[in-house]
């Protein structure tokens, strides 16, 4: 009995993150995201404002800074835990104006790329 109540109150507790946010840079031409294990995310733009989002699936935020100054057209990059579900922390890059954003995986982190959206071309 004590081990049933046990392991029904283990799967009851959220699981631990599977990575951590070890350290964040950021610069005109996007940032780099660093974690300590493997990484999942999904990313997306917003606008009114503009801003591009990362969510850093099962991972802990784990750098004491919540806020970083921008560059170029990044105005700042924010962060902090997200949802109702743990392990989710979310990376906002609040933009100065439109532009062109991916997101990938490269060793051990999430590098994000911004680049000015290409103007229509004439037909």
């Amino acid at each position: 009995m004590e081990m049933l109540l046990a392991a029904l109150l283990a799967s009851a507790l959220p699981a631990s993150a599977a990575s951590v946010l070890t350290g964040v840079s950021v610069g005109a031409g996007g940032g780099r995201l660093a974690v300590s294990g493997p990484v999942r995310f999904r990313a997306f733009r917003l606008s009114g404002p503009e801003r591009f989002v990362v969510d850093l699936l099962d991972t802990e935020l784990g750098v004491r800074e919540r806020r970083w100054p921008g560059a170029g057209g990044v105005r700042r990059l924010r962060a902090g835990p997200w949802g109702e579900a743990a392990g989710v922390t979310r990376m906002v890059f609040d933009l100065a104006a439109p532009l062109s954003a991916v997101a990938r995986e490269a060793g051990g982190a999430v590098i994000v790329e911004l680049r000015p959206l290409r103007a229509p071309t004439a037909p």
